[in-house]
């Protein structure tokens, strides 16, 4: 992985890329296909934190949630950080739940 172009004063710089079909270009140079992975893990990273950050937003520990259709309430305990796999919430009950699979409200 190639490391964030910086300043001289230690400020990250804008990295600006052009992509056409399956070619990548930055600062008119076309990037190799290791440049490309590279390009892809960053941005799969920076993905993931941001899911990451958005299931702890709205769902913060100790919040109660019912899983579809069952009527036993779950307690938020944590979050899982498996690589690979999306981030899930972690229940009370030894139960791993993606936030699609979970609901704010008891069933009726």
């Amino acid at each position: 992985m190639t490391p964030t172009p910086k300043t001289p004063d230690g400020q990250e710089t804008d990295e600006v890329y052009r992509v056409r079909g399956q070619r990548v270009w930055r600062d008119g140079a076309e990037l190799s296909t290791r440049r490309i992975e590279a390009l892809a893990a960053r941005l799969a990273a920076v993905a993931r934190a941001r899911r990451e950050a958005e299931l702890r937003a709205a769902y913060p520990v100790g919040t109660r949630v019912w899983l579809r259709g069952d009527p036993t309430p779950r307690t938020v305990t944590g979050y899982t950080d498996s690589p690979g796999l999306p981030p899930s919430l972690r229940l009370s009950g030894h139960t791993i739940a993606r936030p699609r699979q979970v609901t704010r409200n008891p069933p009726t």
